[in-house]
């Protein structure tokens, strides 16, 4: 096994797995974490339209951040892989 192929797979492969795993764990707390301020929510009757819409606008800018992240670091990743291809 190369230099590079075993950077690949310790580094990269490794990184990627581990992200990926962390990243599925934290939007699976993140869902609960909706599911139970939803509730919660539901049961506050002094929280009128207006804020409810505030929260749910909130929620969503969490999980476009998120995205956003996640976006980011998979380029990273590829971008990593063709620069180790230039070894």
């Amino acid at each position: 096994m190369d230099t590079k192929e075993i950077i690949k797979e310790t580094i990269i492969d490794t990184g990627r797995t581990a992200y990926n795993y962390s990243f599925d764990v934290f939007n699976a707390v993140q869902d609960q974490g909706v599911k139970a301020l939803n509730a919660v929510l539901d049961r506050a009757t002094w929280i009128n339209g207006d804020n409810r819409k505030t929260v749910n606008t909130w929620i969503e800018s969490v999980k476009d951040g998120q995205n956003n992240v996640k976006t980011v670091l998979d380029e990273n990743y590829k971008t990593f892989e063709r620069l180790l291809g230039g070894l």
